[in-house]
């Protein structure tokens, strides 16, 4: 029987419960004697308890598997518990009614998200009811209709303003409609199985709006604490609509706000305490090649939040994760199908102070730079190409007069290759015009089949925009010398994405396939202009194009079977990234001379592809009403496959060039005389080939002892191999094997109903990576420094302690105190330590005796008011990390002032985030106010001069949204406010600073 909720004079405010795929809620209304109830307390999982609102009603977001509900008076007295369970993709519709006397009566009834038609013609019908009226003179209105979209359920309002009708229990998409105010939608209208809900409707003449109707999304700590609450292991999450809040552009500005985790040049992780080697990034659970080769890790800016739904940062360890999760597994999810039609654009321009409408550095490009490609202006010419094989090292050797031995050219033939080369080097300046934002989504689901669904989803962006460091020095005499530079950064991306599902009858079978194009294009321009180390007045010049493009193609699966205690995963993934540098020139200009045998144009292309195949099965057993075990395996394959080409050239003059310009050295004629001719300058190992393979297979049990008590133990076996191979020189060739047991364990204790303790125990490894074992001299393209890879590195091995406690006090409120110890065996550390009479090879990797870290986390979010008008939040994280590392001998030898000992290069001893943010619900204003900060960290690690330090320093931002009507929506943010001077220390000297600017950014979302 349908019970009578409420009266119809009291008017309660409709609440939209998402209905997006693959995550469900959990709606329960209580009722005594017939009647609402009051005065109960309802706790999940073990989760904080929630009081049941006057309407009898509680919500709880739910995940997949089997749960528990406690029911407790107000004064803390138990007085029931029943568990149920409910799929991933389930909505749970619960009514416990309670008779004097008798047993509750609990009544459960699920249903997946993404039902069609007929399927949710088949539930159990749910009743609504309420009034309509008009408000503005708060006189009903008679006639009114109130329409489940796709059905016929319907009803009327009658003389009195009152309408009722039954429907089967789901999510709708409700309308509102009188023939003297329009129509009105309702999105996520939840009939609720066996309740009457009584929904009251205000509508007006003057505007769209239905005044019981949330039309804003508010922003709630909360939204992060169920997956970190329940995980078994400890794991910090970041959702959409957080980044949409915290004015998030990419992956990178979003994880700088997590606890323990900071930032390398705006781009690359540092999580606690710890660099890329010791951090495993995926995709969708599936990793990700480089394309970077200066570094293992994945550059975050490459990620932009327009196709992000989310990012988990798991750090501490389970078996199902990378055997490199030590410092922490960063997996960035893309967006999943909407369940409603989704069409938007959005439209955005930037202005930066110093940069904005100012001079920037720059040189004569290709027509099509505005879109991220190179028209061939840059490209290697191809007569140049294939004569010398892409710049094959002792591929161009020209002979005397006209004895030419077999593989040598003529100096006529070096003459016509020397010409081919452009002119291009004189560095001009032009106005940096605002920065553009594009970008356009769609998407919608559909009932497709024998009640089946299909989704899509597909989202395209194109962004451009000017860097430019101002007032920037360099006053290192020690080491480069003293300068004022300019460098200027033009930076264009393109983007697309495109994600299909389908869903059978019965949820328990899903696909998925996501599709995605990243593209990120760089073209730098820096001029410094000084006196180097050797007194000499200097100008040094670099023109730099950098194309990295990643693109992915993914296939999933989702398999629930013999009634939801099975589930088997599945993805296959592809991806392939490429990093295209043509033409990158490097030149000096000395006591007004240029300086032509020293100037270098090299040629650099490098493509990486990936396969990834993961398997993962799970096997629900209940022993009794408080045991039950998840048994878990997988296997998991990752092949990667790397070529990577460099090819330099240069110039040997055979005059004196003294006070010439480029055009005259340069120029046809001196090629024909001979007075100058091209030469390669590429290395034998400065192109490679290269494997890196590895094959794991895990097992784990994660079993309720009793409540009170989770306990999760496994292990993982990873076998890895890594070969690498030179054409020019295969003496050089060499391969690694590792095979590795890594176990874990890990209890949850929770000590009260708002309390739990969690620690784990674990084993890890950080491999060295291929850019870290080849012997290819490269270049860090934000620095220039020179670095070269070391073959003989091995494997480090670390033993992980982790424990935190959590506090729920509230439905929005939480606070964690987590700390962590590592214990690295011959951890990798880089610096100069191939140097001799005070002359160095560049920067080299290196395995040191050992290194501990230990550290300490704070987190707290919490809901500072809410009086139904206004909201008001606080969230925020300290960090404290302490590590020393055990050089070897001749490490601590070659490092200047020979230490025995430091800290990790990267790491910060205090990180520090804070959110603050006030909602306006009548208007959808929102505005948040954000600081970030982290303290001096190693940058590099020298041997003839003292560390570089990098020096600590804190950023303010603030973002303004407002949802102007259900249609258009503002959004506005000020970035780097108080614009603080980026310092780089030797010894508490400042031996490079420059500002950044501050960045207004303002844009428009429409909706259609």
């Amino acid at each position: 029987m349908i019970k009578s909720l409420l009266s119809r004079s009291v008017a309660i405010g409709l609440s939209c419960y998402a209905s997006t795929a693959l995550s469900g809620d959990m709606v329960l209304y209580m009722f005594k004697d017939g009647a609402a109830a009051e005065g109960f307390q309802v706790a999940v999982n073990g989760s904080a308890t929630k009081p049941v609102k006057e309407d009898g009603s509680v919500t709880f977001n739910l995940g997949g598997g089997d749960h528990e509900a406690v029911l407790t008076s107000d004064q803390g007295e138990e007085l029931m518990k029943f568990r149920f369970t409910a799929a991933a993709d389930q909505n749970a519709d619960i009514s416990i009614d309670v008779e004097e006397g008798e047993e509750p009566e609990v009544l459960v009834e699920t249903y997946s998200v993404n039902e069609n038609d007929a399927q949710r013609a088949e539930g159990v019908q749910g009743g609504v009811g309420g009034e309509v009226y008009d408000s503005d003179s708060d006189a009903v209105i008679a006639g009114a209709t109130i329409k489940l979209i796709g059905t016929s359920y319907e009803g009327v309002a009658d003389e009195e303003g009152y309408f009722e009708f039954s429907a089967p229990r789901g999510v709708y998409t409700a309308v509102v409609s009188h023939p003297d105010y329009g129509s009105r939608e309702v999105q996520d209208f939840r009939v609720v199985s066996l309740v009457d809900k009584q929904v009251n409707f205000a509508l007006s003449k003057f505007s769209d709006d239905i005044e019981e109707v949330e039309v804003v999304a508010k922003y709630s700590p909360d939204e992060f604490v169920d997956k970190e609450r329940f995980s078994l292991n400890v794991v910090d999450v970041l959702d959409a609509a957080a980044m949409s809040r915290f004015g998030d552009s990419s992956a990178g500005d979003a994880l700088k706000r997590v606890a323990g985790v900071s930032l390398v040049g705006g781009k690359y992780a540092v999580v606690r305490g710890l660099q890329g080697r010791f951090i495993s990034s995926t995709l969708n659970g599936g990793t990700m090649p480089s394309t970077n080769p200066t570094r293992r890790d994945v550059p975050l800016d490459l990620f932009p939040s327009s196709v992000l739904g989310g990012i988990e940062i798991e750090k501490s360890y389970t078996p199902e994760l990378p055997g490199d999760t030590t410092g922490g597994s960063i997996n960035m999810v893309t967006k999943a199908i909407p369940a409603e039609l989704v069409n938007e654009l959005s439209v955005g321009t930037g202005f930066v102070t110093g940069v904005t409408f100012e001079d920037a550095l720059t040189y004569t490009g290709s027509n099509s730079d505005w879109l991220g490609f190179d028209d061939g202006v840059r490209e290697l010419p191809s007569n140049v190409d294939s004569f010398t094989n892409f710049g094959a090292p002792g591929s161009l050797s020209i002979c005397s007069g006209s004895n030419c031995f077999p593989g040598q050219i003529t100096p006529e033939q070096a003459a016509v290759l020397g010409k081919s080369f452009n002119t291009i080097y004189e560095v001009k300046t032009k106005t940096a015009e605002p920065e553009i934002d594009l970008s356009y989504a769609y998407g919608d689901s559909y009932d497709v089949g024998d009640g089946g669904e299909f989704g899509f989803y597909t989202a395209v962006a194109y962004g451009s925009g000017w860097a430019n460091r101002q007032d920037a020095k360099i006053d290192d005499a020690l080491d480069s010398g003293v300068y004022d530079y300019r460098r200027s950064v033009y930076e264009v991306d393109l983007n697309g994405y495109l994600v299909m599902n389908y869903a059978d009858a019965g949820g328990n079978n899903s696909y998925t396939s996501k599709t995605i194009f990243l593209r990120n294009t760089t073209d730098t321009t820096r001029e410094d202009v000084g006196v180097d180390k050797e007194e000499r007045d200097t100008t040094d010049v670099i023109l730099q194009w950098i194309e990295n493009q990643y693109i992915s193609q993914q296939l999933a699966g989702e398999h629930f079977f013999d009634g939801e205690s099975n589930k088997l995963d599945w993805h296959f993934t592809y991806g392939n990234t490429s990093r295209y540098e043509p033409d990158r020139r490097a030149y000096q200009i000395i006591n007004g001379n240029i300086d032509v045998i020293n100037l270098e144009r090299r040629y650099g292309d490098l493509t990486e592809n990936a396969i990834d195949f993961g398997i993962d099965y799970a096997y629900v057993a209940d022993f009794n009403a408080d045991v039950s075990t998840t048994f878990k395996t997988g296997l998991y394959t990752s092949v990667k496959d790397r070529d990577a080409k460099i090819a330099r050239f240069g110039f040997l003059p055979k005059v004196d060039n003294t006070g010439r310009t480029f055009e005259e050295i340069f120029a046809p004629a001196e090629f024909d005389a001979f007075n100058i001719e091209p030469s390669v300058k590429s290395s034998e190992t400065d192109s490679y080939k290269s494997t890196d393979n590895i094959y794991a297979w895990y097992l784990s049990t994660e079993t309720r002892i009793t409540e009170a008590w989770d306990l999760l133990a496994g292990l993982r076996v990873e076998a890895a191999t890594q070969e690498l191979k030179y054409p020019y020189k295969p003496e050089a060739d060499n391969t690694y094997d590792t095979n590795e047991v890594l176990p874990v364990m890990a209890v949850t204790w929770r000590v009260a109903e708002e309390w739990q303790l969690r620690g784990s125990l674990s084993q890890t490894l950080s491999r060295p990576g291929i850019t870290e074992r080849s012997e290819t001299t490269f270049y860090d393209p934000e620095t220039d420094d020179e670095f070269v890879g070391q073959p003989n590195l091995v494997i480090s091995t670390i033993t992980n302690y982790d424990l935190r406690a959590e506090y729920y006090f509230g439905e929005e409120d939480s606070l964690s105190i987590a700390v962590f110890f590592k214990d690295i065996s011959q951890p990798i550390e880089v610096g100069k330590f191939s140097c001799s009479a005070g002359a160095c090879d560049g920067y080299t990797f290196a395995n040191q005796e050992s290194a501990t870290l230990a550290g300490l986390e704070l987190d707290l979010a919490t809901q500072l008011f809410d009086n139904g008008e206004w909201s008001g939040f606080l969230s925020g994280n300290f960090s404290y990390i302490d590590s020393n590392v055990k050089l070897t001998p001749a490490t601590s030898n070659s490092e200047y002032g020979s230490p025995s000992s430091r800290q990790l290069q990267g790491q910060s001893d205090y990180l520090a985030n804070m959110q603050i943010g006030f909602d306006h619900f009548n208007t959808g204003q929102q505005i948040t106010l954000l600081a970030n900060y982290f303290s001096d960290r190693i940058f590099r690690v020298e041997s003839t001069v003292p560390n570089k330090i990098e020096k600590g320093r804190i950023q303010l931002d603030a973002v303004y949204q407002w949802s102007i009507n259900e249609d258009i929506a503002l959004n506005a943010k000020v970035l780097n406010i108080t614009n603080e001077k980026v310092e780089y220390l030797r010894e508490d000297e400042v031996v490079e600073s420059y500002l950044n600017g501050v960045a207004f950014k303002v844009g428009f979302d429409f909706n259609f």
